[in-house]
């Protein structure tokens, strides 16, 4: 470390190493879960809707809500990134 430089300490501070050690910031989406998303997009593409433009009310997902909060925070205030495994891309 150079002069002026401060260590930066945090849990968004991490090196792949960790993130190998640690899968806690992966997530595996179960059948009811990927089903829930699949719904939900078909119904928003029904009603002419465009991802940028949904609000969450558009877009009810009542499974995965209190995950997708959990989701949220990570993002914002924790590791900064979670993987999504089974996302539903093939539907």
């Amino acid at each position: 470390m150079s002069h002026g430089e401060q260590l930066q300490v945090g849990s968004w501070v991490w090196r792949s190493a960790d993130l190998v050690a640690d899968t806690s910031w992966t997530v595996v989406l179960d059948e009811s879960e990927r089903a829930e998303i699949v719904s939900a997009a078909r119904a928003a593409a029904m009603a002419g809707l465009s991802p940028s433009a949904m609000t969450a009310a558009e877009l009810p997902l009542p499974l995965l809500a209190p995950r997708l909060a959990a989701w949220s925070r990570e993002l914002s205030v924790g590791r900064g990134l979670v993987l999504l495994r089974r996302f539903p891309v093939d539907q």
